[in-house]
């Protein structure tokens, strides 16, 4: 859990919008890998939400299922 996107990542073009927020690309600061990154409208119950699901995606291991690697908080 970290507050500091900004100097991990950069970011990237929008690749898709849903109903909790939009889905980016990004790229390490580090080693230059992409990810996506989903930023979610700053709702108190998305949050709480956004939270738990992160979470369980954390744990989760599946060839169809994204693995999630961060969480980051503004």
């Amino acid at each position: 859990l970290s507050n500091h996107f900004d100097e991990t990542f950069e970011l990237g073009k929008k690749i898709g919008e849903g109903a909790s927020g939009c889905v980016f690309t990004c790229k390490s600061k580090k080693d230059g890998k992409t990810f996506a990154v989903k930023i979610s409208r700053g709702d108190v119950e998305l949050l709480r939400i956004s939270k738990r699901t992160f979470k369980i995606m954390k744990r989760l291991t599946h060839p169809n299922i994204l693995k999630a690697k961060c969480l980051y908080l503004n």
